[in-house]
């Protein structure tokens, strides 16, 4: 397996990977067909038929455990999955990226999770990349509501950036869900304690609520989203030899698949 100083070269075609690592890459490209695409359309397509490590690579790298869970309770439309005895399920690029320390627990001041969108939203900021994404990108924002966890995820050129990301997400809160943000949790980083930021979350009556000095588990749903974004983002740019520079569209299709 590459360093991790390789791996931040994007030296990753030196890299030796297993065939079926890359079986769901080389030669076809696998699709999951349009749920909302119209019926006529629909009688026409042939539903693909991935083992369960293509189903793996395809969704994100998640759990084959989880798979099999979509497949059989009908939660993912238009595809099988072929299962086999013999079938290894151990995951080379998972391994290499999500070999950390010990996992961060989620911890709350309280018990009692928000009853209704908008009640709580937990924050973070993640960067600066190694790399500079696509769009001279190099950090970003995540919003996560605790009452239904959907994420919304904004990529920034500067830590300065995360206001206006707030202000549009504060925006599309208002407007698709007709409810106002009460409370945003988030760490004592500089980008939430700008002046203008303060400003204006007094100005809307809203509620900030900081963690402690390096207790990043105060805010346990966005670390721990960050720490699961980057891992499956790197383990899906490692088993494709995608280079770094477009971790940023890999991302937003992590948050994408996640909040389907």
């Amino acid at each position: 397996m590459p360093s991790l100083d390789a791996l931040r070269r994007n030296d990753w075609h030196n890299t030796e990977i297993s065939a079926w690592t890359l079986s769901c890459h080389r030669g076809r490209r696998l699709t999951v067909p349009d749920a909302d695409a119209d019926d006529e359309d629909s009688a026409a397509v042939v539903v693909p038929k991935l083992s369960v490590m293509e189903l793996h690579c395809q969704l994100g790298h998640i759990t084959p455990a989880a798979m099999k869970k979509l497949v059989q309770g009908s939660l993912v439309s238009r595809i099988a999955m072929m299962y086999g005895a013999k079938e290894s399920t151990f995951c080379a690029s998972c391994m290499y990226v999500k070999a950390t320390q010990k996992s961060m627990l989620k911890v709350h001041d309280d018990a009692i999770h928000a009853l209704a969108f908008g009640k709580e939203i937990h924050s973070d900021l993640w960067g600066p990349t190694p790399v500079q994404m696509l769009g001279h990108h190099h950090y970003y924002a995540s919003f996560t509501d605790n009452f239904s966890q959907l994420t919304h995820l904004y990529l920034l050129q500067r830590k300065s950036d995360t206001f206006q990301a707030y202000k549009e997400y504060e925006a599309w809160c208002r407007t698709q869900m007709g409810v106002p943000i009460k409370a945003l949790r988030t760490d004592q980083g500089s980008e939430y304690l700008s002046e203008e930021f303060q400003q204006h979350l007094k100005a809307t009556g809203m509620e900030h609520q900081l963690t402690v000095h390096d207790t990043p588990a105060q805010n346990g749903i966005a670390e721990c989203l960050n720490q699961t974004l980057i891992e499956k983002v790197c383990a899906m740019l490692h088993v494709s030899s995608l280079p770094m520079m477009l971790l940023g569209e890999a991302v937003r299709h992590m948050v994408w698949l996640k909040n389907r």
